[in-house]
């Protein structure tokens, strides 16, 4: 009801593309960012989402934008880890892996018990190759504070390079029998 509403449209966005609606889902993230220009993440998500729709110059272009409100928010908020572990996803789809790297350790250095932390970084993680960072970091996420389900982990594509990994199927394995 109200178009200035951006969480509005960011909320409504996030299920379209798990409900295989990613299209849509597109047009709302870009509606978040339109309805506030400051805020990072319907263009973070748009770009995510145009990169499952195989649109890649799209998406990496919607990244190098994400990525330079990212940089204005860290300048007014340089201890905002979501920031971070956000904007190091967006800076390797741009071309910067090592500043990448950097930026996700350092969200992981400010809130190391934090799950949502955890879970992220360990997205991070696994694109960049840094597999057993990624996994420590997701077994802790798991086992600390329970910050994701197991029906999310089978499901979240981010994870799919650990499909077969021995380590993680035992994690898995270890999660479930825990619930």
């Amino acid at each position: 009801l109200d178009p200035k509403l951006a969480a509005a449209f960011y909320f409504q966005a996030r299920p379209m593309v798990s409900s295989g609606r990613p299209e849509e889902a597109v047009g709302l993230f870009q509606r978040a960012a339109e309805a506030n220009p400051d805020d990072y993440q319907g263009l973070f998500f748009k770009a995510q989402t145009l990169l499952g729709l195989g649109r890649e110059d799209e998406a990496i272009a919607t990244y190098a934008e994400a990525l330079r409100v990212i940089e204005r928010h860290l300048e007014l908020y340089p201890e905002d880890p979501r920031a971070l572990y956000l904007g190091g996803m967006a800076l390797l789809k741009t071309g910067e892996a090592e500043k990448a790297l950097q930026w996700t350790r350092q969200a992981l250095a400010m809130d190391p018990d934090d799950t949502l932390v955890l879970y992220n970084v360990a997205c991070n993680l696994v694109v960049m190759d840094e597999i057993e960072e990624c996994l420590d970091c997701l077994e802790k996420a798991i086992f600390a504070g329970g910050g994701s389900t197991k029906e999310w982990m089978d499901h979240d594509p981010s994870l799919d390079p650990l499909r077969d990994h021995p380590r993680f199927l035992q994690i898995l394995q270890q999660f479930e029998e825990q619930e």
